[in-house]
This record gives C-alpha cells, sequence and structure tokens, in this order.
C-alpha cells in the first residue's frame, strides 16, 4: 500500500479523478507525462502505467515536463511529477502546470522520502495526492479506481 496521509489529498482530488474515469471509460487509454530525474524510476513507471496509458510521455527534469505539457498536441489525462529534481523541483513544476499552463487534469506527486511538511508543499502548489515511492501496480489502482476519501 503506498504511503498516503490523508491530510495529504487536495479537496480537488475526487472532482479530478472523475474526470480521469470518465476519459478512461471514453477511451479506455490515457496519455500519462512521467516527470523524474531517475531513469531508473521512469522505467519503473513506464511498465506500472503501459496497461493504462497509450502514450507516456517522459521528462528528466520539470522544465522538460513543462515544456512537453505545452507543446504536447495531445490532451495529457494524467502527470506524475517527481518531488526532487534538476533544473525545476516538483512544487515549482506543479505550480507552473496549474498556473501558467492551467492543467487542470490529475498531478500524482511521488517522493522517495517526503515527511509531511514535503507532503503538503506538493499540495499546496497544487498536486492532487502525494505518494510515497515505492508503490506498486495494485496501489496505484485503488487510488484512481477505488474510492478514496479525500480530505474534508
Amino acid at each position: 500500500m503506498p504511503r498516503i496521509l490523508t491530510s495529504c489529498i487536495s479537496p480537488q482530488f475526487n472532482v479530478r479523478r472523475d474526470q480521469l474515469l470518465r476519459t478512461w471509460t471514453q477511451r479506455q487509454k490515457w496519455t500519462v507525462l512521467v516527470a523524474d530525474d531517475s531513469i531508473i524510476c521512469r522505467k519503473l513507471m513506464l511498465r506500472l502505467l503501459q496497461p493504462f496509458a497509450t502514450t507516456i510521455l517522459q521528462a528528466r527534469d520539470g522544465l522538460e515536463a513543462i515544456e512537453i505539457a505545452a507543446n504536447h498536441p495531445d490532451p495529457i489525462d494524467l502527470i506524475f511529477v517527481d518531488h526532487y529534481m534538476p533544473t525545476l523541483a516538483g512544487p515549482e513544476t506543479i505550480h507552473k502546470l496549474r498556473t501558467e499552463l492551467h492543467f487542470d487534469g490529475l498531478i500524482l506527486a511521488v517522493s522517495g522520502a517526503m515527511a509531511k511538511e514535503e507532503q503538503e508543499a506538493l499540495l499546496t502548489a497544487g498536486a492532487d495526492i502525494s505518494l510515497g515511492k515505492p508503490f506498486d501496480v495494485r496501489s496505484f489502482q485503488s487510488i484512481i479506481f477505488d474510492s478514496v476519501a479525500a480530505s474534508p
């Protein structure tokens, strides 16, 4: 099970998750962007997301993630953002996705070392949920497809 603090789920999580599920119902696939400086983590995410995503875009840092999101011709349905990346860290990347690109889809922030304060910083920046690494496909499925109680 992923390490999630219930206070680290944004109030918008259920709305954005429902939007993501409607896309799934219509197309049975998503376009996903994975922003992580670790090639190993990106490869693991590719394997995890393959059953769900037609297109998986990869960024090595936050700046590259912003560029990909701004220029990709099709809508991106889901974005995973690592907390610690060079050039532009996770919170700054998420903030730019929300404020400059007006991305209104689901953003899942992930990190191997997250204290409650770090998780809350990611939510404040605009992430919908913050997950501790590692997590597996069943954890991902339970977060997206099962009911997850959002914070009040």
